[in-house]
């Protein structure tokens, strides 16, 4: 069996989104907060990263500064 590609993907955009709001919110990376505050940052990710960002109108996926700055970190 091949790995899930698209798991993997969206495994490591969440934990590069969340080390980028934690570097924003604590000054430090996610692995070097407490469990609860890394518990409170997955929260505030969960709908963000489910949130279907399609504009019917444009034909678009509208992505954030955030998600982009991951998607990119990513990509590298």
């Amino acid at each position: 069996m091949a790995p899930d590609w698209s798991a993997d993907w969206l495994h490591r955009e969440s934990v590069a989104w969340l080390d980028l709001i934690a570097q924003r919110q604590n000054g430090q990376p996610y692995d070097k907060l407490s469990r609860n505050e890394q518990s409170h940052l997955q929260a505030d990710l969960r709908p963000l990263i489910r949130l279907n960002t399609f504009n019917a109108n444009s034909e678009q996926i509208i992505i954030s500064a955030d998600r982009a700055a991951a998607m990119a970190q990513v990509a590298q």
